[in-house]
């Protein structure tokens, strides 16, 4: 049912209930007295502005902090990209330096939080800007995920070069601390050797100076102290005039070097050489044919049965000697390898007895 409308003494809208006539809210639907339905008024449709109330009507505009977070956003990584831009080429010891901050950065929007007047065109904020700053912050990360990881990895190596390095001075140290110091033991063979002494004096020296002090100068001390026994014993093998006892000198000097210096190769070599002069100077007469020029010799090896060879004139024994005469008394031999005065080969006789004269 269509109601009335009217007004109080303060200018309020009223409206008159059509059965009882009591005054109602414009917006009521329902009469509170009655009980009756009511029908809205005509302009119950219209829409009340601020003006209607009796406020003043302005123009605002309320952002989200979303919006103003990716302006920012943007904002920044701009503002870096220009920075950049505008720095000088870094150096390669610039390389490990953190990256610097931006000069003066302006402090964010704030988000509006009161009605005040802001007019924004966020119209030049596009989709494609959004994905571009996207871009630029991923890959600004990716440089620098990459750049921490190699700085890592050089570091690693540097530090197991370092520690390599470490290690070997640490040893050395230790090496050094364990070592004994060198003992300066003067060499008495030395002096033995200057002034030509006995070669045997100046092996038991010069080995007994490197039992205490094991250096290379004293092991060349004896290096001479062996040459010098084998000059001495070469010099009793080749001697002029020559008899069979200096065979039995240079034997006796072979073997004492030995039990002194039992180690040396030279001096085993020269022990082999004095042992082959006595088997083959000390053969012996068995028999003795002067008509048909042959002679039976018995020559012993040491540690083996005595052999017993016949020989004719012109004959060689062991490839040494060479026989140059067989008569009633004795034997001529040639010794190629021992010389005489005059630089010819060694001539001596070699009688039935066993005795040996020189020619």
């Amino acid at each position: 049912m269509p109601t009335e409308t009217t007004q109080d003494e303060y200018g309020e809208k009223l409206r008159l209930c059509p059965t009882c006539r009591m005054r109602i809210s414009v917006l009521a639907t329902k009469c509170r007295y009655c009980g009756e339905p009511v029908g809205r008024p005509k302009d119950e449709n219209r829409r009340l502005t601020v003006d209607d109330l009796g406020g003043q009507s302005t123009t605002t505009y309320a952002i989200g902090g979303e919006v103003l977070d990716a302006i920012e956003a943007f904002r920044q990584e701009e503002l870096t990209a220009l920075t950049r831009k505008e720095e000088p080429p870094r150096r390669w010891y610039q390389f490990w330096r953190g990256r610097e901050q931006p000069v003066a950065a302006k402090p964010p929007l704030e988000a509006a939080t009161s009605l005040e007047e802001r007019t924004i065109d966020v119209s030049q904020f596009s989709g494609s800007s959004s994905r571009r700053s996207s871009m630029v912050r991923h890959q600004s990360d990716f440089g620098r995920r990459a750049a921490w990881t190699a700085g890592i990895l050089v570091g690693l190596v540097v530090l197991c070069f370092v520690g390599m390095a470490a290690k070997g001075w640490i040893d050395d140290y230790l090496a050094g601390r364990k070592a004994k110091p060198p003992i300066s033991v003067d060499n008495p063979a030395v002096a033995i050797l200057d002034r030509n002494g006995p070669a045997i004096d100046a092996l038991r020296a010069a080995v007994s100076t490197v039992s205490q002090n094991d250096s290379t100068e004293n092991r060349q001390v004896v290096d001479r102290a062996r040459e010098q026994v084998r000059k001495e014993v070469n010099a009793l093998l080749n001697a002029v005039p020559w008899n069979r006892t200096m065979l039995d000198e240079a034997s006796n000097l072979v073997s004492q070097s030995l039990d002194a210096d039992p180690a040396s190769a030279a001096l085993k070599d020269l022990r082999e050489d004095v042992t082959r002069e006595l088997v083959i100077y000390k053969m012996s007469i068995v028999s003795l044919d002067a008509g048909a020029r042959q002679v039976v010799l018995r020559i012993a090896y040491p540690g083996q049965q005595p052999e017993s060879i016949l020989y004719g004139e012109g004959g060689k024994v062991k490839s040494r000697f060479d026989v140059k005469r067989i008569s009633q008394d004795g034997v001529t031999f040639e010794d190629p390898l021992r010389k005489s005065s005059g630089g010819l080969p060694r001539r001596f006789k070699l009688s039935v007895d066993g005795g040996i004269s020189m020619l």
